[in-house]
């Protein structure tokens, strides 16, 4: 039968409508398609993950991943919060050229709209398993982010490559990982290798079983040129100091420096007692070109960046040797016991920090404590490190609007690394620092209250101690905190600590240090600790008297809010040219400095914004400062007992 022809129009139509709204139908949902939420059910069966870290040219990681599966609608979930990070920085946008496939078939899927860490997929009938493949761009250069790989070192972090099924615990899904990495390179991971199958490469690893919330806490680092210290070789429990390089001559250390690291691990123990974990994996990049310094923790190893001339140049890298205290103490404090609002069930559901001052906070504590009971500081560095504490804190401008409780936010906030215009003003993760002398402050508090028989050492052995029989992660609250604290010694703790953390400026830290048996002082001579800091970083620091950072490149790092520098209109970002008309160096600012105490004349700074020059004149009459600590004559020196080993 022949169609007339507007019916032949009517019907093309309402097939376009059709395909059209059949469009709209497929496509759209995937706002509207519910995530399920975690239970506490198994999630059946295991997934199997492989890892290709080989081509350290491009800096590409390549994973294979097969997940056992039912008929029906899956949610796959790229990990958002991350652990130790405290905030949604999963780096989504590095997965790329997923596919999925199911007995060769590729099957579709589709990005969640609303919550982007999501992809949907329809699993047909009578398929048991489905292969994902996919790469995970590392950074190329440290604009980008945190270097991962280079031509010496590479840092496999699971979370990165690899997606689970939603509706599960992260404890309640278990992976077998395997890697493949250079030839002729050593790895050192938390992870236990099984034994290498017949026919198998020399460089692909197979790991033991373990639960997605393990797997993501037991990064790998493999490199070129590897050197292994044992930290406590008398037991049986290993902590091991894996050290990658750039190259053989950055791995030479002397005895004494392994020395303080082993009694670093011996004062953390007496301090917490046993650990809460079977090993312990140091993972130390002394590299200049790997991811940066600082640390991020781990329950049974943690990943450190310190510098190439971490045991070459060992007088200079005193911050660095700090964060080696600072990581191991994590284990306790926020890997094993962890504030409840921080543990989540899974790494998609969103975090809160309202207890960082004690993750952090109390972990800073530690850090100088432990360094100088181990002597990997010596007595005037740990002096030194807390007199530049307290310094920064008691200028610190932002703490007259912004208490120190609301940084604990700070890291959502500023979940993509965002630089801060004004960092002294707007404030960030002062739950660090301030904390510590919050810390200190209890501690020097326990001490009177107690006529000296019992001090925070006390607190930490209650409060982390680790069952013999499980290392089971346990949840803490702000009462749990306060009623350790009153167990030690009976006070007013919960106001104690709702003013430090609910005041602004008004609480003074220098009160504090006077009760240790020291005060501040300034004086011309650069602070040891500031210097090696700033040494490492190329940066010349003006910042207790100018209130401004110089980097090695002459551009100004930092201005401090209402300070000299603030006041002659100089900004984060500005290059430094001349000094009262002559070239910049760092010798001349300070000699310049020196001289406008005596002629109280402004000093002139020719400085560069974009394409703009411009003289700024800068009003300062008090010579150069920095700080450090004096003993006043007749006190009790409270802090060089608590500096003293146990």
């Amino acid at each position: 039968m022949t169609i007339p022809k507007p019916s032949r129009l009517l019907c093309i139509f309402s097939a376009i409508i059709f395909s059209i709204t059949t469009i709209v139908t497929i496509a759209a949902p995937a706002s509207n398609i519910a995530i399920p939420e975690p239970t506490k059910a198994r999630y059946s069966g295991t997934l199997k993950l492989h890892v290709d870290v080989t081509d350290i040219e491009r800096k590409i990681h390549r994973a294979r991943l097969s997940i056992p599966v039912t008929a029906g609608a899956l949610t796959l979930l790229f990990p958002q919060w991350l652990p130790g990070n405290h905030a949604p920085n999963g780096n989504i946008a590095g997965l790329s050229g997923l596919t999925i496939t199911a007995g060769g078939n590729s099957l579709a899927w589709t990005r969640d709209t609303v919550n982007v860490f999501a992809f949907h997929v329809t699993v047909p009938a009578g398929v048991t398993t489905i292969e994902a493949e996919y790469q995970y761009l590392t950074a190329v250069s440290r604009a980008q982010g945190r270097v991962l790989v280079t031509p010496d070192i590479v840092n496999l972090q699971w979370n990165s490559v690899l997606l689970y099924p939603a509706g599960y615990r992260d404890d309640g899904i278990t992976v077998e990982a395997s890697m493949t990495y250079p030839e002729g390179w050593e790895y050192a991971t938390a992870l236990d290798a099984k034994k290498v199958a017949v026919g198998n490469p020399a460089n692909k690893v197979e790991f033991a079983a373990v639960s997605l919330s393990d797997l993501i806490d037991s990064p790998v680092y493999a490199g070129r040129f590897v050197k292994r210290f044992e930290l406590d070789p008398a037991s049986k429990i290993p902590v091991r100091f894996n050290v990658f390089a750039d190259n053989a001559e950055s791995l030479e250390s002397t005895p004494e420096q392994i020395e303080a690291h082993r009694n670093m691990v011996k004062q953390t123990y007496k301090v917490f007692g046993p650990g809460p974990y079977s090993r312990y994996e140091f993972l130390i990049a002394a590299s200049e070109t790997f991811g940066g310094t600082g640390g991020l923790e781990h329950r049974q190893s943690t990943e450190i960046g310190v510098g190439a001339g971490y045991f070459t140049k060992y007088k200079d890298f005193a911050p660095s040797r700090g964060v080696v205290p600072h990581e191991l103490v994590h284990a306790w404090d926020g890997k094993f016991s962890r504030p409840a609002d921080l543990n989540t069930r899974n790494f998609n559901e969103p975090m809160q920090n309202s207890l960082l001052w004690v993750y952090e906070g109390q972990t800073t504590y530690w850090t100088d404590i432990i360094a100088a009971r181990s002597g990997l500081y010596s007595p005037l560095e740990a002096r030194e490190a807390l007199a530049r504490t307290f310094a920064s804190m008691e200028r610190r401008a932002g703490r007259t609007w912004r208490n120190l409780q609301d940084t604990t936010n700070d890291p959502i906030m500023s979940a993509r690394d965002r630089e801060k215009s004004w960092p002294s003003w707007q404030r960030g993760s002062d739950y660090y620092p301030e904390a510590l002398l919050i810390w200190l402050d209890a501690d020097i508090r326990i001490r009177e209250l107690t006529q000296e028989k019992r001090s925070l050492d006390d607190f930490a052995r209650t409060f982390f101690a680790v069952p013999a029989d499980s290392f089971a992660t346990q949840s803490y609250t702000f009462d749990d905190v306060v009623n350790t604290l009153n167990a030690v010694a009976p006070y007013d703790w919960k106001s104690f600590m709702r003013t430090r953390l609910d005041g602004l400026r008004d609480n003074n830290p220098l009160d504090t240090l006077g009760r240790s048996g020291w005060k501040i002082v300034f004086t011309d001579k650069p602070n040891v600790f500031s210097e090696a800091a700033n040494k490492n970083r190329g940066n010349s620091d003006f910042v207790h008297s100018l209130g401004l950072v110089v980097d090695k490149k002459d551009v100004i790092s930092d201005v401090e809010w209402g300070s000299p520098a603030f006041d002659g209109r100089i900004t984060i970002g500005a290059t430094l040219i001349a000094v009262n008309g002559r070239a910049y160096k760092a010798d001349l600012l300070n000699n310049a400095i020196a001289a406008a105490n005596v002629s109280k004349k402004p000093i002139e700074l020719l400085i560069k914004t974009d394409d703009t020059y411009r003289t700024a004149s800068v009003n300062y009459v008090g010579g150069i400062r920095h700080p450090h600590l004096e003993r006043i004559e007749g006190t009790k020196d409270r802090l060089g007992t608590i500096f003293t080993p146990l």
